[in-house]
């Protein structure tokens, strides 16, 4: 049984926690946030409400319809890159200003331009403290100078995998004792669609070996190792070619991918589904589950996954490793086409396999990835930076 979670002694009632997302646009990092602004709120530790940096209007983005259906207001923010240079000082006074009209208690940012914008912001916004989320290995770096500037600011530290909290530490300089690494939660809904629905949809007969990737099209997800697989896969077949299903918005790698696939031959046997909405009801319809990245923190696709029943076949990253746990299953090195290949071969001609792995998957999902653990630890944190007056200021 988990202790119970802390009183924030120093407040007369929840705080007030300003959850800030780098994006507008839905991925990894905008489902965690919400998620764990959601649990806080049902636990009764906090008020919330949400900022996204945007160059586009905010309504009817991914993240605004994401608030509208939690509940939580949800406002726009300037986007604060590393390419500015000296300017990005005057765009971060101008989001600590605009944070300021929230009267926020604790700024909890999600990944490296939220979280350098908020913690070198933290003072013109008003708010006591601010908490860095760490949610990968080093994507959108800023100018070293920047970064070690913001870290000195933050009151605290939080990395959704030992990887990450291995990158605050060796390359952020943060002390090791400041980190603490607060897993990705899943909450799989129902599937919306039936698996005969969601199959017939993608022209699919039922009894055809079907295998999905759910990432965005974006580099680092390293599709490309992936198609080069799956031509190995199909190779291995003479009658029932099994099908891959790649579902995700495009984040720049979508053409290079179709040409990779025409160019294969593969245009029959792979499916982009685009954005997904209805990610259960995909699982559900699908027999394996692969992700290739070369780079995550904690992967939501490999939790949902896991948490839908399925075996996974990945690239052997700490992420990976840290959602599957070490040494359970059988990876492949990253950008290795052949071993992803054998992998997704032996997996597709084991049933029982499968089946093993899958109730491991759900039972560990379950047990170690859960909200109210989520919940649990943010209100640690938050108590922490809040309730101790060495860490409500920055050293």
């Amino acid at each position: 049984m988990n202790p119970p979670s802390p009183r924030l002694g120093q407040l007369d009632q929840p705080p007030r926690v300003a959850v800030v997302l780098a994006s507008a646009a839905w991925g990894g990092a905008e489902s965690q946030a919400l998620l764990g602004a959601a649990a806080l709120r049902a636990a009764g530790r906090a008020e919330i409400v949400v900022f996204a940096m945007t160059s586009a209007p905010l309504a009817g983005s991914p993240v605004a319809l994401a608030c509208a259906a939690a509940g939580f207001p949800c406002l726009p923010l300037p986007r604060c890159e590393s390419r500015w240079g000296w300017r990005t000082w005057l765009r971060i006074r101008a989001i600590g200003r605009q944070l300021r009209a929230s009267k926020a208690d604790l700024l909890l940012p999600f990944t490296m331009p939220a979280n350098i914008a908020c913690a070198l912001g933290r003072t013109a916004s008003g708010a006591r403290a601010v908490i860095w989320n760490q949610r990968d290995q080093g994507l959108a770096r800023f100018p070293r100078w920047l970064e070690r500037a913001a870290v000195r600011r933050a009151n605290g530290f939080i990395a959704n995998s030992p990887g990450g909290a291995a990158f605050l530490a060796d390359r952020l300089g943060v002390p090791v004792a400041r980190i603490r690494v607060v897993p990705n939660a899943v909450a799989l809904q129902p599937p919306r669609q039936a698996r005969a629905a969601w199959r017939s949809g993608l022209g699919i007969a039922a009894d055809v070996p079907l295998v999905c990737m759910v990432a965005n099209l974006s580099p680092h997800k390293d599709h490309h190792t992936l198609l080069a697989a799956w031509a190995l896969v199909v190779a291995d077949y003479a009658e029932v070619v099994p099908h891959l299903v790649l579902a995700g918005r495009d984040d720049g790698a979508g053409v290079s991918l179709h040409a990779q696939i025409d160019a294969a031959g593969l245009a029959a046997c792979v499916h982009f589904a685009g954005p997904v909405d209805d990610v259960a009801g995909l699982l559900a319809a699908s027999d394996l589950a692969v992700f290739s990245s070369r780079s995550e923190g904690l992967p939501n696709a490999v939790l949902e996954s896991m948490a839908a029943g399925l075996a996974v076949v990945a690239s052997d990253i700490p992420g990976v490793r840290s959602a599957l746990g070490e040494g359970t299953q059988p990876l492949a090195r990253p950008g290795d086409a052949a071993g992803l290949a054998a992998l997704i071969i032996a997996a597709l001609r084991d049933p029982r396999l499968r089946e093993r792995q899958g109730a491991a998957n759900r039972q560990r999902a379950q047990e170690r990835f859960s909200t109210a653990e989520l919940a649990r630890a943010l209100t640690e944190e938050i108590s922490l930076v809040l309730d101790s007056p060495s860490r409500s200021e920055p050293p």
